[in-house]
């Protein structure tokens, strides 16, 4: 396991055209969903990956987050993770009840889902096609410029995100989720044929930051 998680070439691991190289097959067998079973893997995956059908849930490195930078993921899931970095591919990948905070997340996901995921602090610019957000935590999360097409959102929390020029395609949060924003200028959306969608946005919630200087300023005003 530490040969595979720590290898000592860079050669060894920078080829992403071998699909899961080293990873096959899985000392432990498959899942019963059919995937290679690494579940609760505790090493850190290497970057540069090409990775199909393989079970990392609740992969727990010794030093933190699981970080998946310049990787290409299909089938993957890492469920109950603490994630770092994620950018490149993502295809029908699982971050069910996977935490994110103050992390990036950029390239194209398609079909992955994050149900239950908290992307708390997280900031993106990446491309979302037909993923699932249902009861996900987007709490300070900076989603401004990313793109969502015939996403999910039943029961996310947008609490102080920031979807500044983001855009939805066949797809919109609830009036009520956009209102938990604080800043939600300038979003556009789509129709799946490509049509502008013309939409009245509701006030933005209060930015944190003011919030915090009104209530420091009525402080002092009333003399501690």
């Amino acid at each position: 396991m530490p040969q595979l998680a720590n290898p000592r070439r860079k050669a060894d691991w920078r080829d992403k055209t071998i699909t899961n190289r080293h990873w096959q097959p899985s000392p432990f067998g498959l899942t019963a969903e059919g995937r290679l079973d690494y579940r609760g893997f505790p090493f850190a995956v290497p970057q540069y990956q090409n990775l199909q059908s393989v079970d990392l849930s609740y992969v727990s490195p010794w030093h933190g987050t699981t970080f998946l930078v310049h990787a290409v993921m299909e089938d993957c899931d890492f469920t109950g993770a603490a994630m770092g970095t994620l950018d490149e591919s993502f295809l029908r990948c699982r971050f069910e009840l996977t935490t994110f905070d103050n992390t990036g997340l950029s390239g194209v996901f398609n079909a992955c889902s994050f149900v239950q995921a908290k992307l708390l602090r997280c900031h993106s610019n990446a491309h979302f096609t037909d993923c699932d957000f249902r009861d996900a935590s987007f709490a300070d999360a900076d989603f401004s410029r990313a793109r969502f097409v015939r996403c999910n959102f039943e029961g996310a929390r947008f609490k102080r995100a920031d979807l500044h020029k983001a855009i939805f395609v066949g797809c919109r949060p609830s009036d009520t989720q956009l209102a938990a924003c604080y800043c939600n200028d300038d979003i556009r959306f789509e129709s799946e044929e490509g049509e502008v969608i013309e939409a009245t946005m509701p006030a933005p919630a209060e930015h944190p930051l003011l919030a915090w200087t009104d209530r420091y300023l009525k402080r002092l005003e009333g003399g501690g």
